[in-house]
């Protein structure tokens, strides 16, 4: 009776780990890494939520990484010297989305950065060109280091631009509510229109020119020469 009693117990116990066992379910996602082929780019566009990390190199190249089924959403391909990377242009992949995706492109040259929708780009050293071309539309944000001759900053909507280095001159565009943030970036001539709600914070050595047009705000560094128009309650003021 004992040992009856003792191997209907051992059963119980055996039943409830395993049961145990089964209630625990798989996950359905499978992170992976895939490399794709790029080449002849020497700008980044993307449109989406992804986290990007751009660095120069030697040699192109596009990684993805994260969910399988996100992955396969993605399109990568290069268009008149432009690496796009977006959702594929389907009804379904659009209401669904992705998940978090983390995308790691090298290039040999840069002159371009473009973004629109809630995702970031972030450049591992500096973008070293004649000139480059820095668009951010959407709630996203942007992260990069310049050497240039001369830097275009275009954004709109409520998203932020960070911006470090040295330029001959910079062209800084706000439509919106948005920050570009470049107390960092030492330019010789800075140009700034804003409409809207938006910020700028730059160091200009000898010449800012800037236009005010609503409730936004120039925050600049330095002694340049000081032409301002404002329409509205916005300002323009020495940090």
């Amino acid at each position: 009776m004992k040992l009856y009693l003792i191997c209907f117990i051992s059963s119980l116990a055996l039943n409830g780990t395993i049961a145990t066992a089964k209630t625990v379910n798989p996950s359905h996602y499978i992170i992976n890494d895939e490399d794709r082929e790029v080449k002849n780019f020497h700008a980044v566009s993307a449109s989406g939520s992804f986290n990007i990390i751009v660095k120069m190199g030697t040699k192109e190249s596009i990684s993805l990484e994260g969910d399988q089924q996100d992955l396969d959403k993605i399109e990568t391909l290069v268009q008149n010297g432009i690496l796009k990377i977006r959702l594929k242009r389907d009804v379904n992949t659009w209401k669904e989305g992705v998940g978090n995706v983390n995308i790691y492109v090298t290039a040999k040259k840069l002159d371009g950065l473009i973004l629109s929708g809630s995702g970031s780009i972030d450049l591992e050293g500096k973008l070293n060109s004649a000139g480059a071309d820095i668009q951010l539309s959407g709630s996203g944000k942007i992260t990069a280091s310049l050497d240039t001759q001369s830097t275009a900053v275009a954004l709109s909507g409520s998203g932020s631009i960070n911006l470090s280095g040295e330029v001959g001159s910079v062209n800084i565009s706000i439509s919106g509510s948005g920050d570009v943030n470049a107390k960092n970036l030492i330019s010789d001539k800075s140009k700034v229109q804003i409409a809207g709600s938006g910020n700028v914070y730059l160091y200009a050595k000898e010449e800012l020119n800037a236009t005010v047009l609503g409730s936004g705000s120039v925050r600049y560094k330095g002694n340049p020469k000081l032409l301002v128009n404002k329409v509205g309650s916005g300002s323009v003021e020495k940090m």
